[in-house]
């Protein structure tokens, strides 16, 4: 049942997804390849099964999306869940007049199958968060209005791939429905789901592009070039180039990931130290100076703390040892063009000291972002932050890895 659709028309939607690799996927979850082994028992043998069916695949689709297998696992998500619907019905049915041992044998059954369902449904949502023109549109609102122009641009990427998959699939069937010669299995194509992406996606292709057009005209219509999340200030401060300062002495907390001897002081954090590593660490700024830290907090979140404030970062209201994210979690690793992401966390906007609330900066809050943190692989030593934040901290200009 999983590759019922040819092997030519996935081929040829392969072909335009494989430019389509970003490091903002929507991947909203750690990606089956990174999660550790389950034991498989009585208990949970369905839910297991439902990540060796779907994990990779889901997984797969959140590096890019292939319009031909989202309609395929769409079907077998529908048709597993009813599935299990008819057994855990059938399971109830018969259950009078069994022994307990078997009565107990068949609650846990239907708890196990119950629990595969609700994973069917996360994988369903991390697909749609991932490749649904609806969705992905709506994430790239939210990048623009963070000012993250790079991780906009990686989606309106992905919905022109879409969009062009999609005219593939169009032309293909149009060409079977009149009596051309088409891929093998042509007839196992959802006609409904194409039809119904064919006449509801085309607007949020249309906004995509308007949203990043006309944040472009705004970004170069601001004075003296200033970032459109300034809204139009610019502000002047004196040269401080130079080497960065060395890191406040004011405490941060305990460093779950420092080693001692090459070992960790305890070792159930040795997982996410590992593959949090690229991120973790002291970040500088040689252009304007400045540091900032990267800790693994106790409940597996990651949170970022000025080092040593720059200028730019006091005229802000930033200070040496102040929180400035937190709550991010691992989203994935290793992927097309990013070493490790995070995201889902917040943000803390600094009220700055020559503002009153009611202003612009006014006023001290954390804000729930939908923006990523992630390590460029052409560029790993260097760190891509909140749109926001990194212009506050820096005038976007870039944070690189303490040597």
């Amino acid at each position: 049942m999983r590759r019922s659709f040819s092997g030519q028309l996935l081929t040829a939607t392969c072909v335009v997804a494989a430019t389509l690799t970003t490091p903002l996927c929507e991947a909203f979850a750690e990606s089956a390849s990174a999660q550790e082994e389950t034991a498989i028992t009585d208990e949970n043998r369905e839910t297991v099964r439902m990540k060796t069916v779907f994990g990779q695949r889901v997984a797969d689709m959140e590096a890019g999306c292939v319009v031909a297998e989202y309609f395929l696992l769409e079907k077998e998500f529908e048709q597993t869940k009813t599935n299990y619907d008819q057994r855990i019905a059938l399971l109830t049915a018969t259950i009078r007049g069994k022994s307990t041992a078997e009565r107990r044998r068949r609650f846990k059954t239907i708890v196990d199958m119950g629990n595969a369902k609700t994973a069917i449904d996360k994988y369903h949502t991390r697909m749609k968060k991932a490749c649904h023109p609806r969705y992905l549109s709506d994430a790239l609102d939210a990048d623009l209005k963070a000012c993250d122009l790079d991780s906009a641009e990686a989606k309106l990427g992905k919905l022109r791939g879409i969009r062009r998959q999609l005219k593939l699939i169009g032309d293909q069937m149009r060409t079977v429905s009149k009596g051309g010669v088409g891929v093998a299995n042509t007839a196992a194509i959802d006609v409904e789901a194409v039809s119904i992406w064919t006449v509801n996606a085309p607007p949020f292709f249309e906004g995509a592009e308007k949203a990043v057009r006309d944040y472009r005209a705004k970004q170069k219509s601001t004075p003296n070039g200033g970032d459109v999340c300034t809204d139009g200030e610019v502000i002047e401060l004196d040269d401080v180039s130079g080497p960065p300062p060395e890191p406040a002495a004011d405490p941060l907390g305990e460093d779950l990931c420092e080693r001692v001897d090459g070992e960790l002081l305890d070792p159930d954090y040795e997982r996410d130290c590992n593959l949090l590593a690229p991120i973790l660490g002291t970040w500088v700024n040689l252009e304007l100076g400045g540091s900032i830290e990267f800790r693994l907090q106790a409940d597996r979140t990651l949170s970022a703390f000025v080092g040593a404030a720059n200028q730019r970062m006091e005229y802000y209201g930033y200070s040496n040892g102040m929180e400035i994210l937190r709550g991010y979690r691992l989203a994935g690793v290793d992927g097309g063009t990013w070493l490790v992401w995070v995201n889902s966390g917040a943000e803390f906007s600094a009220k700055m000291p020559s503002r009153e609330a009611g202003e612009q900066f006014g006023q001290a809050a954390w804000n729930q972002t939908r923006a990523t943190i992630f390590i460029p692989k052409n560029d790993p030593n260097s760190i891509k932050l909140p749109g926001q934040l990194q212009w506050r901290l820096s005038d976007g200009k870039k944070w690189v890895r303490q040597r």
